[in-house]
């Protein structure tokens, strides 16, 4: 997919986030955001998550933690065992998308 095609603009940014499958008593584990978009994050993670699989994510972002519930999107292995994993962002709050938003407006966007 081009970034023509894509719905939401994204942009390189490293942030720590940890990760939840929903659900109680879940696995969680935590890992560095390598892509942030308005409609979602990449990462990589040692965790084992399946496409379809609903997760909740909570990103350190500019000294807040923007909290959303997605949907794992797809997964790459990666050469030395680990995961690309690409999250769709199915609920978020308004003030948190905001946070996100100003990742773009934002010097650098590494936070």
């Amino acid at each position: 997919m081009t970034a023509e095609q894509r719905r939401f603009p994204r942009i390189p940014s490293e942030n720590t986030v940890l990760v939840k499958r929903a659900g109680e008593g879940a696995e969680e584990g935590f890992a560095k955001t390598t892509v942030m978009g308005l409609g979602g994050c990449s990462f990589v993670t040692d965790t084992a998550l399946e496409p379809e699989e609903r997760v909740e994510v909570y990103i350190a972002v500019s000294g807040k933690v923007v909290v959303a519930l997605g949907r794992v999107a797809w997964t790459t292995q990666r050469p030395d065992g680990r995961l690309d994993v690409g999250v769709e962002f199915q609920e978020i709050t308004e003030e948190d998308r905001r946070v996100v938003e100003g990742l773009f407006a934002a010097p650098s966007a590494e936070q």
